[in-house]
């Protein structure tokens, strides 16, 4: 990765267009096939064995007991705690809204960087987020005025979307140097190891998992192949690109991109006929790109990190 920041980039842009797509998709899920629950244990439990079986073609690691804990840790945040608060937020409110609290992102992570790690907040990085949220904004205010399907409870919802969006914030920022210190099949095996162990004994003991939608679905193969897709590329891909491009992207940039996913989403509505083509979604596309651009080359902050680093040491 090294020499090689472009690939860093695609790699983030690549994951945020897979994740932008889940969301209708996570949503017609969780409408007529699964319950919040089997959506996080099927995920996991599916994402921990097929990680365990690629550890066999990949070189052993030795973890530091910190990382090792910081990683089990993160996981937690960046994909049980935020994933289910995710699947109870898409039930209570449409993914417009979810779109656009998923938008704050680049906030949070902004603030926790400069709480915890002392990162400058520049003018320049300012104006960069404030495009990011921008352009998500755009798309999101409209489509919310025109929504024809609204939510059962879109304050529970929208609740229920910040907590998931700073949970996972907080994954970001928490891995970020961890990232670059181990292989993503290292980390990955274990968080998903660790959320399997955590949800499947709660989903098989309340007895949810005999009474999922999916089961007696006229429609089910349709379910299953959401399953499929969701496993391979929203968590097997994007869980192990994330870590990789963070290794020449920094937390800032990933969280500016994060605001790619409401674009995505639109779009996905678009092609399935749920939406149509409007003057907001390129304009939207543009801020979003622009704010990482800004972000992502903002050589005073970079010169300021790097003699904070040096300073330290």
């Amino acid at each position: 990765m090294k020499g090689k920041p472009w690939l860093g980039h695609a790699m983030i842009i690549f994951t945020q267009v897979i994740l932008g797509i889940n969301i209708p998709i996570t949503r017609d899920l969780l409408l007529h096939y699964q319950s919040p629950l089997g959506y996080i244990g099927i995920r996991a439990f599916g994402a921990a064995v097929i990680f365990w079986a690629l550890r066999f073609a990949a070189k052993r690691e030795k973890i530091e007991r910190r990382d090792f804990i910081l990683i089990l840790f993160g996981g937690f945040l960046g994909f049980v705690f935020s994933q289910y608060l995710t699947s109870l937020s898409l039930r209570y409110t449409t993914p417009v809204y979810f779109s656009l609290i998923l938008a704050l992102s680049p906030v949070v992570v902004l603030v926790l960087q400069a709480c915890f790690f002392g990162e400058a907040i520049t003018r320049r990085k300012s104006f960069g987020i404030a495009l990011g949220i921008l352009g998500a904004m755009v798309l999101a205010a409209r489509a919310a005025l025109e929504a024809s399907a609204p939510g059962t409870n879109h304050l529970l919802g929208i609740v229920f979307a910040v907590i998931s969006v700073s949970s996972f914030a907080a994954y970001i920022v928490i891995c970020g140097d961890i990232s670059r210190k181990y292989r993503p099949f290292t980390q990955m095996k274990w968080i998903f190891t660790l959320s399997a162990v955590l949800v499947c004994p709660v989903w098989f003991g309340s007895g949810q998992c005999a009474e999922e939608l999916i089961l007696t679905a006229q429609t089910a193969h349709v379910g299953w192949l959401e399953i499929g897709f969701i496993i391979l590329f929203c968590t097997i891909a994007a869980y192990t690109l994330i870590p990789l491009g963070m290794r020449s992207v920094s937390a800032t940039v990933v969280s500016i991109y994060m605001n790619l996913q409401p674009i995505v989403a639109s779009a996905t509505a678009i092609l399935i006929g749920m939406d149509v083509f409007t003057w907001d979604k390129p304009l939207a596309l543009l801020l979003v790109l622009a704010g990482a651009l800004l972000v992502s080359t903002d050589r005073r902050a970079k010169g300021s990190s790097a003699a904070a680093e040096q300073k330290a040491s």
